[in-house]
């Protein structure tokens, strides 16, 4: 997975660069229950190292209310305005993707900035076997 953020606006003027690189074989897709890990590499034109915070989202879609939530992250304290560090986020083993007639669930990684408020995410597939559940279709009353 790769990124790149050039936002001035919200940069306080600066331009920021932000790539995550997965280490998964299968880009944006994960078993439940295994770690997410990857590389953050940033470049900045600030004089300060960013702080970011690196994890996962998931939300709902569909009939009825729409619900939203976090789950796992990691902080990462740069040393530099430029640079690069290792991530690892553990995924939960009991909240998979998934897709029906009426709702869906999906999680998206992120990567989010602080000083800058600059964030990037990216849809990703959590579920057994690396897929989404698929729900059975629900059937109609007949009167």
């Amino acid at each position: 997975m790769w990124f790149r953020v050039r936002d001035r606006q919200h940069a306080g003027g600066a331009a920021v660069d932000i790539r995550l690189i997965l280490d998964a074989p299968k880009q944006f897709v994960t078993q439940l229950g295994e770690p997410l890990t990857g590389t953050i590499r940033w470049e900045s034109d600030r004089s300060y190292p960013p702080l970011f915070q690196i994890g996962l989202h998931w939300r709902t879609e569909g009939w009825g209310k729409r619900d939203t939530g976090y789950g796992p992250s990691c902080a990462i304290e740069a040393a530099e305005p430029t640079g690069s560090a290792r991530f690892s986020i553990d995924v939960p083993d009991n909240i998979a993707s998934f897709t029906g007639e009426l709702v869906q669930l999906m999680w998206t990684l992120y990567a989010f900035e602080r000083y800058s408020r600059v964030e990037i995410e990216q849809p990703i597939v959590i579920g057994p076997e690396g897929r989404a559940i698929q729900l059975g279709k629900i059937g109609r009353a007949h009167v």
